[in-house]
Parts: C-alpha cells; structure tokens; sequence
C-alpha cells in the first residue's frame, strides 16, 4: 500500500523484516475518513440495514 511504502523500504534496508509486513487488509480501499462519531453513526446505520435485510429473508419476505 503506498501509505506504508517509505516504512517498508527503510525496514528492508535496514534488514528488519518485522517492518516489511504492514499490512492493511483487503477492505483498506472501504475504509472512510470521517471524525470518529460520524464514522459510528454510519457502522450502526449499515448494522441496522443488514438485520432488517437478514430479518426480512428469514421471515421469507425476500430482499
């Protein structure tokens, strides 16, 4: 990832391989900047999106 890349290449340089695994993930790219409330509000409101939707498919609703 271009975020740790000046870290992972001074640990290679410097022979510390502990620093040359950084990693982010596979979702890194879904990561949102937003101040840390916002980010809250937006998890429960996705949270709440997938109950109705699981709670819909379960009832036999469909969705």
């Amino acid at each position: 990832h271009h975020l740790t890349k000046p870290v992972r290449q001074a640990a290679a340089a410097a022979g510390d391989p502990g620093g040359m695994a950084l990693w982010a993930g596979q979702g890194h790219r879904c990561a949102l900047d937003l101040p840390a409330g916002q980010l809250v509000e937006h998890l429960a409101d996705q949270a709440a999106q997938a109950l109705a939707h699981a709670s819909r498919r379960l009832s036999g609703a469909g969705g």
